[in-house]
This record gives C-alpha cells, structure tokens and sequence, in this order.
C-alpha cells in the first residue's frame, strides 16, 4: 500500500502520510495532530474520549502481555498490521507465515503447524483455516483476515482509530485469559483486614 501511496502522491502532486497499523497510539495520535494542523481546529471531543477509553483499556490489559509469543499467519500486509501493535505490547511475535490468500494451500499449514510445536506460542492470529489448525493444537486464535467464514461479523471488525485500538488490546488479552487454564483467583492480603 506504501508503494501505491507513493505513485498517487507523485501522479497527483500531492503529500502523503503512511502508517503501518493506526493501532498504534504514537500513529493514531499523529493522524489526528496533522488533521488538527491542516484543519486548524482542535480535535473533537468525541475522540479526545475514544483516546481516554484506549488508554484505559490498554491499562486494565497491559499486564496480561508481558512475556506472551503469538504467532501471525497470512499476507505480508496482513503480518504487518499485526506485528507492529504487538510489539509495542512487548508480545514476541513467532511463527510468522506470509502465506498469500489467493495460494493459502494445506502444505503451508502443515509447515506453520511444524513451526508452532517447535516454537510455543500462547494464541494464533489468522483466519479459519489457522483457527482449525489451532483448535487442533489447542491454541486460542483470534479470527482476522480472509476467509473467516467460521464466524459473523468478521469484514465489519475495525482494528485502527483509537476505538480499533481498544478493541485489539481486548482481543488479545481475552485470547491469553483463553489459555490461561490454571490462574488461581487473586486474593490481597488485606482481606484478613477487612474481617
């Protein structure tokens, strides 16, 4: 997309801005800085909101991400997408497969399943084909991509914008609750004082 970007801006003689996910707060906060400059106005107060909800969620999840791996299959644009929020959480991207959709065959699921029992990870992002690859290797998946005909409203997800954002954070935090079998309730020591 970069590319094309590019040859609209040359063709046209026009600047262009590029972000890799806008589900990145240093991105999404840039989008709306340049908009405000363009525009001269301050942004609405509706976003200003949507950004205290993305910081809020990304508080109440951040915890869940340290030292978490996942692994991304699909295109190259798709991986990329993915790859940069997830490192910004600190959660080491493995197993990465570019498998193009038009050519997504049972070999390149049969190598990515190689891949993951050599390389543990804790959910798998992709679409149907990945979500039965991990519902047999009883991995939690977040469905994205094309196809994801397991599931409604797939096409619909919005994953960029600060309400995007949010929504990805909770993604994948809910795929590690997912697989996170054994965590015992937590229970402060205060307690006994309150008794």
């Amino acid at each position: 997309m970069e590319s094309l970007a590019q040859k609209f801006s040359e063709v046209h003689s026009i600047p262009v801005l590029h972000y890799n996910s806008l589900a990145i707060l240093d991105e999404i906060d840039h989008l709306f800085e340049t908009l405000e400059w363009i525009s001269g106005e301050s942004t609405p107060k509706k976003y200003r909101k949507q950004r205290e909800h993305y910081m809020d969620v990304l508080l109440d999840t951040d915890y869940t991400f340290h030292g978490k791996k996942v692994a991304i299959a699909g295109d190259e644009e798709f991986v990329k997408r993915w790859k940069d929020p997830l490192n910004m959480l600190e959660i080491e991207t493995v197993g990465v497969a570019n498998l193009p959709i038009s050519s997504m065959n049972e070999e390149d699921l049969i190598d990515l399943s190689e891949k993951l029992e050599s390389h543990k990870v804790d959910f798998i992002i992709g679409n149907t084909h990945v979500a039965q690859l991990a519902a047999d290797l009883q991995i939690p998946v977040i469905r994205s991509g094309i196809p994801v005909s397991d599931r409604f409203g797939e096409p619909q997800s919005v994953r960029v914008g600060y309400l995007g954002a949010a929504k990805q954070l909770m993604e994948c935090g809910n795929a590690i609750l997912e697989n996170s079998h054994s965590h015992s309730p937590y229970i402060s020591k205060l307690t006994e004082t309150l008794i």
